[in-house]
């Protein structure tokens, strides 16, 4: 599987939802309702600023997911890896095929994650 759609689509949701952020950004009041109960009243309150500050610091985290783990994983010494038959799956022969299924599960998984967390999809 290839990491360059989840990736790019990783992207367009990033460029797109912060787009649609910084546009509706100016619009917002100083204090803006953060958090919600269960029937939907606000129970939780930021400064407008705080409020872009967190939203610019889950896009930087699932961005990291994304991009970053992965790379760290291809570098760290196998030893400190946990996973299932790990002899096998990190063995020198199987090192690259396992590197190429990782990545773009990890890139849908931040896809998936973005989405439903600052997009509330």
């Amino acid at each position: 599987m290839n990491a360059r759609l989840p990736k790019g689509l990783f992207l367009l949701l990033a460029v797109s939802a912060t787009i649609y952020f910084f546009h509706y950004y100016r619009l917002l009041p100083d204090v803006v309702a953060s958090h919600f109960d269960k029937h939907g009243l606000a129970n939780g309150l930021q400064t407008k600023q705080t409020f872009g500050e967190v939203f610019l610091g889950m896009t930087d985290l699932f961005a990291f997911l994304v991009f970053g783990i992965p790379t760290i994983i291809a570098v760290m010494p196998r030893r400190l890896i946990n996973l299932p038959n790990k002899e096998y799956w990190l063995s020198p022969e199987q090192w690259a095929a396992s590197m190429r299924f990782l990545s773009p599960w990890f890139a849908w998984f931040g896809c998936a994650v973005y989405a439903v967390i600052n997009l509330g999809l």
